[in-house]
């Protein structure tokens, strides 16, 4: 017997956060991972990965952003379409908790850095 699992960087999601999903992103919807005795592993969707990221804000969550792009796992033009696809729901079911100009002024100062790092 095979099972599937889905993760984001490894971790369960906490009550209280909220995990961003985009339609599905050419190419990116699932990255094989391995497996592990009976069970295969994927990462989730990376650019949902990147925006959900990008919503918490902290550190960590930044420096793992500017890792998926550093090593070519997502693209700016790719974000910034899941980015514009996301945005008019911020506020509603299911991301009744974020709020739209917060979401759209952090993701702002995040590309701003990412668009610095790769000097485009």
């Amino acid at each position: 017997m095979r099972s599937t699992v889905f993760a984001n960087e490894g971790n369960a999601l906490l009550q209280d956060e909220v995990f961003i999903v985009v339609q599905v992103v050419q190419g990116s919807w699932n990255h094989y991972v391995g497996r592990y005795g009976t069970v295969d592993v994927f990462y989730f969707d990376f650019y949902s990965l990147a925006l959900s990221k990008i919503s918490r804000g902290n550190d960590r969550d930044l420096i793992d952003v500017k890792l998926l792009l550093q090593q070519k796992v997502i693209t700016l033009e790719e974000l910034d379409a899941a980015y514009r696809e996301v945005l008019p729901r911020m506020g509603k079911r299911p991301y009744i908790n974020l709020n739209p100009q917060r979401f759209a002024e952090r993701y702002a100062e995040v590309r701003q850095q990412l668009q610095q790092m790769t000097g485009n």
